[in-house]
């Protein structure tokens, strides 16, 4: 980090003077991609911590001390819904030479007004919508929602923010729905709405014995699987078993996708054969996966 300020000029003015930051570290996950931790100080040592705990949030300026002094990789800003901001994260939209991808640039013109900056990567791209996530999904291929979370902070600046842009984010939320959710499961005159809301499926899977996980397999990771399908296997089992073993497929379907393992080339029969795998998993029809 340089001596520049943390906060460029065209940062959104409302978030300016929050004490809603936090240094974050670089550390390897089991799947081998790099997590942007977020840290705070227990008395001892740096140890990660709930983004979401305003015990541990600060201003931006003492986050980005302890990036200069080489405590820490980065800053990051901490979300919760109360705020009536979301960030909006494009993963690998951005060439090496600073160009982005027609999608990402359809993105930043459905919502405009809104402050757009590079990642820490410099692959993608973040925007800091004003408004409120509506429920539904989360997770898309490319594109993560974060009302609830962390989400890191550069500064470099693509797109300065507009006070009181009209920002549609409903509307954008609606018609950006993953597509697989209309075309995996069953005939359309017979499918359901959603047996449950992700969010309420992760509260309630996390405070289980095997929460860590399932949090582990919700977040992406292999959690000691040799492959990434065999994760995407268990985490099926175990929706299935929160779920409370729903006959239709739409609802366990839109779980999933709202899960860290959501990516790109995920297809529809994919998707349907692991759920079927899964299904005689659980009814005893085939041996469980070590």
């Amino acid at each position: 980090m340089t001596d520049r300020p943390v906060l460029p000029p065209g940062w959104p003015p409302a978030l300016r003077g929050v004490r809603r930051f936090l240094p974050w570290q670089g550390r390897v996950r089991p799947s081998g991609r790099l997590a942007k931790v977020p840290v705070g100080w227990n008395g001892v040592g740096w140890v990660a911590v709930d983004a979401r705990d305003p015990a541990h949030w600060q201003g931006v300026e003492g986050a980005a001390a302890l990036v200069r002094s080489g405590r820490a990789s980065g800053v990051g800003l901490c979300l919760t819904p109360d705020l009536g901001w979301v960030g909006v994260d494009l993963d690998h939209c951005r060439s090496p030479e600073g160009e982005l991808t027609p999608e990402a640039l359809q993105i930043m013109a459905d919502l405009p007004g809104t402050y757009v900056e590079t990642s820490p990567s410099g692959k993608g791209v973040h925007l800091l919508v004003p408004g409120t996530l509506p429920d539904g999904w989360r997770r898309a291929p490319g594109v993560d929602l974060v009302h609830n979370g962390f989400l890191t902070v550069t500064g470099e600046e693509l797109r300065a923010g507009v006070v009181g842009a009209a920002v549609d984010l409903a509307g954008w939320h609606a018609r950006h729905a993953p597509v697989q959710l209309a075309v995996v499961g069953r005939p359309a005159a017979r499918r359901r709405a959603p047996v449950a809301h992700p969010e309420a499926l992760l509260r309630r899977a996390s405070r289980a014995r095997n929460g860590a996980r399932f949090g582990a397999l919700w977040a992406g990771g292999r959690c000691g699987y040799p492959s990434r399908s065999e994760g995407d296997l268990a985490l099926m089992m175990m929706l299935l078993y929160w779920l409370g073993d729903p006959p239709e497929d739409t609802g366990v379907v839109e779980c999933f996708l709202a899960s860290g393992r959501a990516r790109a080339g995920l297809t529809p029969a994919y998707l349907s054969r692991t759920l079927a795998t899964a299904r005689a998993y659980r009814a005893g029809r085939a041996s469980r996966p070590g």
